[in-house]
C-alpha cells in the first residue's frame, strides 16, 4: 500500500530568530520565566511613596518589606510643606548610601551609584531615617526603583 500524506499547516511555526528579538517572542530562562530585559518599563521598574502627613521627627520608617526579589533604587524624591532634614535610605535597619537633604523647595536626585538589595532568598525591609528634623511637615518621600531579578 502506498502512503498517503496530509498537508501540514505550518502557519503557527515561529523561526527560532524571532526568540528575543524585536517583534517577536519572548524566551524563558532556566527557571521558566521571562527574563527582566524583555519586560517593559513597567514591569521592570516601580516607584515607591509614602507620605508622612504632620509633624515629623527624626527617626526610622519602614517603607516596604521587598521578597524573592533583587532591586536597585536608582533615585529619589524629597518634598515637604516646610521646615527641614536629613535623610538617609536603611536597609534592614541599617543606614546605606549617602545622605540627602529635606527642604520645602523640594529635591530629585538621581543616585551615582545605585543601592542594590538583595532580597531573592531573605525578606528585606527598605526604608529610611530621618535626622536633624527641624519643623518639619508633610514628608514625601518617592524611590525610584528598578527591578533586577525576581
Amino acid at each position: 500500500t502506498a502512503l498517503t500524506y496530509s498537508p501540514v499547516d505550518l502557519s503557527s511555526v515561529l523561526a527560532v530568530t524571532t526568540k528575543g528579538a524585536a517583534n517577536g517572542v519572548a524566551s524563558l530562562d532556566s527557571t521558566g520565566r521571562l527574563p527582566n530585559a524583555q519586560l517593559p518599563t513597567t514591569l521592570s521598574s516601580d516607584s515607591v511613596f509614602l507620605k508622612t502627613a504632620g509633624s515629623v521627627s527624626n527617626g526610622a520608617v519602614v517603607i516596604k518589606r521587598l521578597y524573592r526579589q533583587k532591586v536597585s533604587v536608582d533615585a529619589i524624591a524629597l518634598h515637604c510643606s516646610s521646615g527641614t532634614a536629613t535623610f538617609q535610605l536603611q536597609v534592614n535597619g541599617v543606614n546605606v548610601g549617602a545622605t540627602h537633604s529635606v527642604a520645602s523647595a523640594g529635591s530629585h536626585t538621581v543616585l551615582g551609584t545605585a543601592q542594590e538589595i538583595d532580597a531573592t532568598s531573605t525578606s528585606q525591609q527598605l526604608g529610611y531615617t530621618i535626622t536633624s528634623a527641624s519643623s518639619l511637615n508633610d514628608l514625601e518621600v518617592t524611590l525610584a526603583i528598578s527591578i533586577l531579578s525576581n
